[in-house]
């Protein structure tokens, strides 16, 4: 039998479940951003691992939408690598990077409905957040499922 390579066999309908392997395809209306919604939905404990610069994914999933089987959801938020090699890299703190991050986005952390419901949950210990600096994973962990994002 011969053997079928990337560039002659057609492999775009053989793919697995989108439940058991998501991945991002527009064509196919295929989103990972839909199977972790659905698996939170169902979850009543979530587990999240992911870089400072998805904040603004975090505020919009659990700023804006009441998930009613949610009692407990954990965040680890670790910093982003740069992927252009630089010879020297500053050292700061990972908070006022987050911090300096964000302004420069011209998103102020204390503005927004969806910010304040998320600091309402912090602060009423449903959601936990850590910062944990040399840290870099994208991981999320329901009641089913779990997710490395690469």
């Amino acid at each position: 039998m011969l053997a079928k390579d990337l560039f002659s066999d057609n492999y775009k309908h053989r793919w697995p479940l989108q439940k058991d392997f998501p991945i991002n395809n527009d064509t196919h209306d295929r989103t990972v951003k839909s199977v972790l919604l659905g698996d939170i939905a169902t979850s009543p404990d979530y587990l999240i691992v992911t870089g400072f610069t998805s904040l603004a994914n975090l505020i919009e999933i659990f700023g804006t939408a009441n998930y009613q089987n949610f009692l407990k959801l954990r965040v680890v938020l670790g910093f982003e690598p740069e992927i252009i090699n630089r010879k020297k890299w500053p050292t700061y703190n990972l908070v006022t990077e987050v911090k300096n991050y964000w302004l420069r986005q011209g998103i102020s952390i204390i503005l927004g409905g969806a910010v304040l419901n998320l600091i309402e949950r912090i602060n009423s210990n449903q959601f936990e957040f850590r910062l944990l600096d040399k840290l870099h994973a994208r991981i999320y962990v329901g009641r089913d499922c779990s997710y490395f994002i690469l």
